[in-house]
């Protein structure tokens, strides 16, 4: 895997074969997890467990993420491929879920999500009507965590929703 913005995408939690965040059942391509939908396609955001139930925070970030994006997460949590409110900077991304708390630091949840096994994001044929490019991203607890916070990173995916 690549150094730098792409091997940012895989996050930790997938350094151990375990990626958790899935869109339609698929982390995506193997080198820039990326999934493709047509505009109107079904869209299922799921968020996998690291072992038992665990509680996670989801980020969005419009856009692709870039090497100007990678952010090096504090508490020894590792790299993502974007800023977080914990970690300070811009872009600022848009906070998903967050069923993990501590909602001054990580920020409050646009969606009610209870922690995974769980389905993040439900969109049903139609509901997607515009083209757009968004990174999703996020922390999850995790047992096998090499940080001493016990959080990892997940894997990011690269939605692109196109017009064909």
């Amino acid at each position: 895997m690549p150094t730098g913005e792409l091997s940012s995408r895989v996050g930790n939690v997938a350094q151990t074969g375990r990626p958790v965040l899935l869109a339609n059942g698929t982390e995506g391509s193997e080198l820039f997890r990326e999934v493709v939908l047509e505009v109107g396609e079904p869209l299922i955001v799921q968020m996998g467990n690291t072992s038992g139930r665990s509680r996670f925070v989801l980020y969005g970030m419009r856009g692709e993420p870039t090497q100007a994006t990678v952010t090096l997460q504090p508490f020894d949590v590792g790299l993502m491929a974007f800023p977080t409110p914990l970690s300070g900077g811009s872009p600022r991304p848009k906070v998903i879920a967050n069923n993990l708390g501590f909602r001054s630091a990580l920020g409050v949840p646009c969606f009610f999500s209870e922690p995974a096994p769980s389905i993040v994001l439900l969109y049903g044929a139609g509901q997607l009507r515009v083209p757009v490019t968004a990174t999703l991203q996020g922390f999850i607890e995790d047992s096998q965590s090499g940080s001493y916070s016990g959080i990892s990173i997940t894997n990011a995916i690269v939605l692109k929703i196109v017009d064909l």
